[in-house]
């Protein structure tokens, strides 16, 4: 990535696991090179409870971390839901409850997801995310704490084989400060 005139990566892996026809979680761990706008760590987990007699109503819990360069970290907690109409559709909201530390700033965003398509063969995401945010470095010595956010994403996932496809992304994401837009390529490989 390049942000804010500096150069970053980061690297992150993850897994999802069905314990039961009812239920399953997923965990995934990142770690950036040192940019200030990348965490150092970052940690997701979340836990699922697939409802009703068709099991298309999906409830999920969930915590998160994140370890920032700067030293600020945050603690989360996601609560969500996700319904799977008859093929092609699904809708899913939610709300992330944040804490973050110095300062004991507490956020709150809100998201909605709906999702077009056939897992395996074409999927069309849109998400829009608003609400608050506790910190954001945005140069070494300067930081946005305790604002209002907005981000809207549109993205495409096309399977090329079974296993592997392309995936196209737009994103545009604003504060009180600044307005960023971006572009998203990308390869996937389910195992």
């Amino acid at each position: 990535m390049r942000r804010f005139g500096a150069d970053g990566a980061i690297v992150a892996v993850g897994d999802s696991y069905t314990f039961d026809q009812d239920w399953y979680g997923s965990l995934a761990v990142g770690a950036g090179d040192g940019a200030f706008y990348l965490p150092r760590v970052r940690v997701d987990a979340a836990l699922s409870r697939k409802l009703l007699a068709d099991r298309n109503l999906v409830l999920t819990v969930g915590p998160g971390y994140y370890h920032a360069p700067d030293g600020h970290t945050d603690r989360s907690l996601l609560l969500g839901a996700t319904y799977y109409f008859t093929a092609p559709w699904i809708l899913e909201g939610g709300v992330r409850f944040n804490a973050s530390n110095p300062g004991g700033v507490h956020t709150r965003q809100q998201f909605v997801v709906a999702t077009w398509g056939r897992h395996r063969q074409d999927l069309v995401v849109a998400r829009h995310t608003w609400g608050s945010e506790g910190y954001l470095t945005i140069s070494s010595q300067t930081q946005l704490v305790n604002f209002r956010s907005r981000e809207t994403n549109l993205s495409w996932r096309h399977w090329v084989t079974p296993q592997s496809g392309a995936v196209l992304g737009l994103v545009r994401y604003s504060n009180p400060l600044y307005l960023r837009t971006g572009v998203t390529v990308g390869v996937f490989h389910d195992f």
